[in-house]
């Protein structure tokens, strides 16, 4: 038996106890202890308060504290503003928001009426105003989730910004049937953005017909180059369209990639897209 291991003796077990014994058991003492059961032993254990996070970790942290005051005192504050009030701001006061945000940390966040959980456009609203955080609602996967993927997920970080883009669309693999055509074909192409500060681009493929409705492969082999001033916000966006009379319809939209020299655009698992960018 370990020494420093308190058994409770047989009479208490049996119930056999006296009364000071038992007085004794539900002393405020005893009630900061509580009783774990080894077989047939029962070990009194001491409890300790666990610490919320550990001092390795704490060290590593820079911890912000909320606010939507205008006292901006300490310079740790997170300054809070929301979509609406971010978005009333005029466009002559950027220049004033871009070097606020250079000694103060700024988070947007969607505004209220948004009831389907959508999200605001990150690039415009908060990355080029000079916001640091992105406050998005994951319940869907629209260009805002996009744009924040293309950024932070699988990047290798802040690079030097391409200043010409050769992309080569080559075709995807286990293309998912657009709504309610499962069982049916469809016409496809695939739609190209490129999101800049000044010189937004657009291109698209020729229409591809009879696309399978269910794990279609399509090709396309097609190639579109463009030119455009220095951005380090610039992104490029691939969406896969379904050619209708009418509105088109969106089959599958893929991350958003941001466009350094060494950015790979990247794929979501079960549909890949083949495209060589360089």
């Amino acid at each position: 038996m370990p020494r420093g291991v308190q058994l409770e003796s047989n009479s208490r077990r049996d119930g056999t106890g006296t009364k000071a014994e038992a007085d004794a058991d539900s002393s405020p003492e005893s009630e900061d202890e509580e009783e774990e059961e080894d077989g047939d032993v029962m070990i009194k254990v001491g409890k300790t308060e666990k610490p919320k996070i550990s001092d390795e970790l704490a060290e590593l942290g820079f911890y912000a504290h909320f606010t939507e005051s205008a006292n901006l005192r300490p310079l740790h504050v997170l300054i809070n503003i929301s979509e609406s009030a971010c978005a009333a701001i005029p466009t002559s006061a950027l220049p004033r928001l871009v070097s606020h945000a250079q000694s103060h940390l700024r988070r947007v966040f969607p505004r209220g009426t948004r009831i389907r959980s959508g999200n605001p456009d990150p690039l415009a609203r908060v990355w080029r105003a000079g916001g640091h955080i992105s406050a998005l609602n994951w319940q869907r996967y629209d260009a805002g989730m996009q744009l924040n993927e293309g950024l932070f997920v699988g990047s290798p970080g802040w690079g030097i910004q391409r200043q010409r883009l050769v992309g080569e669309i080559v075709g995807i693999s286990a293309l998912p049937p657009p709504y309610g055509r499962a069982a049916k074909a469809c016409s496809a192409y695939v739609y190209a953005e490129l999101l800049h500060f000044e010189q937004d681009r657009t291109w698209s493929t020729n229409v591809t017909q009879d696309v399978p409705g269910a794990g279609a492969n399509v090709l396309w082999n097609e190639r579109f180059e463009w030119e455009f001033a220095a951005d380090d916000l610039a992104f490029l966006r691939l969406t896969v369209m379904q050619s209708e009379f009418g509105r088109d319809d969106k089959i599958v939209s893929l991350p958003s990639v941001f466009l350094t020299e060494r950015g790979e655009f990247p794929h979501p698992p079960h549909t890949r897209a083949f495209v060589n960018t360089t």
